[in-house]
């Protein structure tokens, strides 16, 4: 028998493959470089981000900021629990976030100080601490200041 000659068109599997293999090499390469690049932008993002929740905190305290006094300690109430367990780091940061933005005043976490400043979730909870205390001021999304009434 005669054997039929083979066409040269006619390829392997590997020769088939290897356009698709460089291609999957460089678009691999591509994205590998790019990896770090994705990592820096994320890390911007972040610093980004944390500095927008520090201006948005002193905004959000700077009307009570202006009216408290520096000279006394201020108690601190809250909606959220205290003492706080261990791990309840929301409950703490509310805490934090309101002694950065009213610094130089100090905070204490009790109700029983002449000037209390009050930070609530929602401001509805704050009704019953505004009609035993006297108003000085009030800041925005549930941020109170408050001072005992003479007897």
């Amino acid at each position: 028998m005669t054997e039929l000659p083979q066409s040269k068109n006619r390829r392997t599997g590997l020769e088939r493959a290897r356009p698709w293999l460089t291609a999957g090499m460089i678009v691999g390469l591509a994205a590998g470089a790019l990896i770090p690049e994705t990592q820096r932008a994320r890390e911007v993002w972040r610093w980004a981000r944390r500095a927008e929740l520090v201006t948005d905190q002193e905004r959000r305290w700077a009307p009570l900021r202006a009216r408290a006094p520096r000279d006394q300690l201020l108690g601190y109430v809250t909606d959220l629990r205290y003492p706080a367990p261990l791990f309840d780091f929301d409950t703490y940061t509310h805490f934090y976030w309101a002694q950065y933005a009213l610094a130089p005043a100090l905070l204490v976490q009790s109700p029983s100080r002449e000037y209390l400043v009050g930070d609530f979730r929602d401001a509805a909870l704050a009704i019953p601490w505004k009609a035993r205390l006297e108003v000085i001021a009030e800041g925005p999304r549930g941020t109170v200041l408050l001072r005992r009434r003479e007897p």
